[in-house]
């Protein structure tokens, strides 16, 4: 006996294309969850910068996260590292 699918995942299409069709079905504009945690990121990312008087090192130490991994998510938010005193 075959159970019916949930009209909610069925479709043909890679994952953005099923992700596409769901989100139309629900309300259409539903963000990803990184379009939602973005904004969060940015600032939590620049006052930690700030707080760290833009040193890198302890700035991803704190984040934990990679250095070089720091570095792209300054480029991606366009976060300028704060002036020297």
């Amino acid at each position: 006996m075959n159970k019916p699918k949930s009209p909610l995942v069925t479709g043909k299409g890679g994952p953005e294309k099923k992700r596409k069709n769901l989100v139309a079905q629900i309300d259409g504009s539903a963000p990803t969850l990184a379009d939602y945690l973005s904004p969060y990121e940015k600032e939590y990312i620049q006052k930690v910068i700030n707080d760290c008087a833009g040193n890198l090192v302890q700035a991803s130490l704190i984040l934990d996260v990679a250095r070089n991994t720091l570095k792209s998510k300054l480029k991606k938010h366009k976060i300028k590292l704060p002036k020297p005193a």
